[in-house]
């Protein structure tokens, strides 16, 4: 997501007459989709689930899932935003953000977020009696000097924030750890490969796997003698192992990073009823609470 200010407005003036977004009746609604106008990456996208999207546009007061859910149906049934599932996870795109939006400077066009399917934008176009339009670039042809394009603002669709804390202790990871983690996921024996989502595949008693769960852990600032207490979670941690997986053998980097994973975490969780440690809401809550000062 933009980590500085954008040179284009990311809200335009036209929301304020626009009748998709007067027709929404909840307050809370029309509220929370100008902050999610300010924190979607370039191309208007960001997580679909309705816990992880609470957390980033309400980082210090997150409304209940249940509220922020009803949030993104309104905005669906309004036509502002598609919602669309790709695998198990949930993302969003604010729909009209090519014909409000254009990248200059070196603003990037890359998203870390995958785009809605073909078919959903060919029917909100028929629903809506609208044009979807990709994001496009504008170019100042007055701006042709190697110093001038040194003073554009940069941004790019990877948040970065830093003070976090709970074992992420810094912005991002030393270059170590992010060699060590590219060599785990170039390692084919480092995981079981598998090609669908069942948790017997993973064999806790393997030392192996239990090298990825403590460093994962520690990356997240999960002590698992302290966190688990005297109970054990053999099911939460295979979930925890597949998440990983799913995110293409990639650990969280910064706060953002682990407030999604850890929810995505809880999520397959409570999908499958599966229980998980008291400790893994505790360090969720306090991330998403931001660093203390």
């Amino acid at each position: 997501m933009p980590t500085g200010t954008r040179i284009t407005t990311p809200v335009p003036r036209s929301y304020i007459s626009d009748e998709r977004l007067n027709s929404i009746e909840d307050p809370l609604a029309r509220e929370a989709f100008f902050r999610a106008k300010l924190v979607c990456d370039n191309l208007g996208r960001l997580p679909g689930n309705s816990a992880t999207i609470a957390g980033l546009l309400y980082p210090a007061n997150p409304p209940a899932s249940k509220a922020m859910a009803a949030v993104i149906s309104s905005w669906v049934g309004a036509g502002l935003v598609f919602h669309y599932q790709r695998g198990p996870f949930w993302y969003i795109e604010i729909t009209d953000t090519g014909s409000t939006q254009r990248l200059v400077g070196h603003m990037t066009e890359r998203s870390e977020f995958p785009a809605p399917p073909k078919q959903m934008i060919e029917n909100w176009e028929r629903e809506f009696a609208r044009e979807w339009l990709p994001i496009g670039r504008k170019r100042d042809k007055s701006d042709t000097s190697s110093e001038q394009r040194k003073d554009e603002v940069h941004t790019s669709s990877k948040p970065s924030i830093s003070g976090l804390g709970h074992g992420l202790g810094r912005e991002e990871l030393g270059r170590e750890e992010q060699g060590q983690i590219a060599a785990d996921a170039a390692d084919p024996d480092c995981l079981t490969p598998f090609e669908d989502d069942d948790l017997d595949q993973f064999d806790l008693h393997d030392p192996r796997i239990q090298e990825v769960l403590d460093r994962a852990f520690g990356l997240l600032g999960f002590d698992r003698k302290t966190g688990f207490g005297k109970k054990t979670f053999p099911d939460f941690e295979k979930v925890v192992l597949l998440v990983r997986k799913i995110w293409t053998n990639e650990l969280p980097k910064n706060r953002v990073d682990a407030v999604n994973f850890m929810t995505e975490v809880l999520d397959e969780c409570e999908v499958r009823k599966i229980r998980y440690p008291e400790g893994w809401l505790k360090i969720l809550s306090g991330l998403r609470d931001g660093p203390k000062r």
